[in-house]
């Protein structure tokens, strides 16, 4: 046998610990089972047998004929070649009702046609029969701009994957603003919407001033109250995008969100302020923290949520076989004027197409291959957090070598998580 190269050692209050990336497994080890692991980590052969099956259950050993890696590049290309699911991002217009400092995309005032409505449905059509469920996230802009256009193709999606005997499920990424209950009831009931994924950047004062409306004012106070209002309908994920300006501000904005209860019906996290080559975004870099501050950042978040006793979530590192859908041979994104792309981050950059609803998918275009043809960097094969990262974002992947956040925090997140668990216990329930 041999140590599995994703096993990570810690120590915790003098206890020893073992975690695996690969096989999710994080145990409390024995000191018999400890010196089992040691020997078999040194070449030894004279290890405990029955200790070792307890460690390979684990993940934490694997047998010497074992190829992690490989193993890890089948099942990748068995995911992302021959899934059974259609990954469709639809932006119906990418205008927008904000202009937030930090935004990537060209706001074009244009909307979803009824001729590119009518594509779309032939594109799903033709290919539904491919597939066992079809997953729509609505996108923008502000995707509820064009709140008609999202019902309207709804039911025609929903109508198509029910006689197709095919799963139908959509979230969408909205600023919240127009989002209101009974749009949140119809949405739910109608489209099938379950999540959405709304930002609230801080407390109102430095909210406001990242993300404005078109004429300057405010959004902090709509939006809050239509999070209030739609929190016992659609599941929501409360995103705070963390930048230099805004992160010494971060726990007064928790605070004013347990103060008004909404901690216990949504999930909270924390995202950077990313500065993207080739975006409108890439002249915002003195706003962005390095990867390393933060996951400092994230980590004093955690410690301020375990000490008010708020019911963090699950944020249990978790491997995952794909790095995103982009990547996906199932996956596009397409904008109101019918043209698709692999990525949302470059939605409406036309040079970043690879085909359209009209004239199909360019199988032989240079941008698709990039994606579809993406590998694992080299730098990357050998780290020990490859399965819950995979090198990170993709797009990014393209254009900087920096390493995720959870390169930089993984002990101190598996050390809190452990915590976490322990205070639930205790707790029995009455975690906020």
């Amino acid at each position: 046998m041999k140590p599995s190269k994703f096993t990570i050692e810690l120590d915790i209050d003098g206890s020893k610990y073992l975690y695996n990336s690969l096989s999710n497994a994080y145990a409390k080890i024995d000191e018999d089972h400890y010196e089992t692991y040691l020997k078999i980590k040194n070449n030894d052969t004279d290890y405990d047998e029955k200790m070792s099956i307890d460690l390979y259950n684990g993940g934490f050993v694997i047998n010497d004929n074992e190829d992690e890696i490989g193993y890890m590049n089948f099942f990748e290309k068995v995911m992302r070649y021959g899934s059974s699911s259609l990954g469709l991002t639809i932006a119906p217009t990418l205008q927008c009702n904000f202009r937030c400092k930090y935004c990537y995309e060209i706001h074009e005032n244009s909307f979803m046609s009824d001729d590119v409505h009518k594509l779309l449905i032939e594109f799903v059509t033709k290919n539904i029969s491919r597939y066992k469920n079809i997953s729509v996230s609505w996108y923008g802009g502000e995707p509820l701009l064009a709140y008609h256009t999202i019902i309207n193709l709804s039911k025609e999606l929903i109508k198509i994957a029910e006689e197709n005997n095919v799963e139908y499920n959509s979230n969408m990424v909205s600023n919240g603003y127009l989002l209101t209950k009974e749009k949140a009831k119809t949405l739910k009931e109608v489209a099938k919407l379950r999540n959405v994924q709304i930002t609230l950047d801080g407390i109102k004062e430095i909210h406001d001033r990242n993300r404005p409306l078109i004429d300057g004012q405010g959004t902090f106070d709509v939006i809050l109250q239509n999070i209030k209002d739609i929190s016992g309908i659609l599941n929501i994920s409360l995103r705070i995008n963390i930048s230099k300006e805004n992160f010494a501000e971060l726990f007064k904005l928790i605070d004013l969100l347990k103060k008004e209860e909404l901690l216990k019906k949504v999930h909270i996290y924390i995202a950077p302020v990313y500065s993207m080559e080739n975006t409108e975004s890439s002249k915002i870099q003195y706003m962005c923290l390095s990867k390393s501050d933060f996951a400092d950042i994230e980590i004093k978040f955690l410690k301020y949520l375990l000490e008010k006793k708020i019911d963090i979530g699950n944020f249990y590192p978790f491997s995952r076989l794909v790095v995103c859908g982009a990547v996906s041979s199932s996956s596009f994104v397409i904008d109101p004027e019918g043209y698709l792309y692999k990525c949302w981050n470059f939605i409406g950059n036309k040079k970043y197409s690879i085909g359209s609803l009209k004239s199909g998918i360019d199988t032989k275009n240079k941008e698709f291959l990039k994606w579809v043809n993406w590998e694992i960097p080299v730098k990357c094969i050998n780290c020990n957090l490859l399965p819950i990262c995979q090198s990170g974002c993709a797009s990014e992947t393209f254009y900087n070598d920096e390493c995720t956040a959870r390169k930089y925090n993984i002990m101190q997140i598996l050390q809190l998580f452990k915590k976490y668990r322990d205070l639930s216990a205790n707790t029995k329930g009455d975690m906020h």
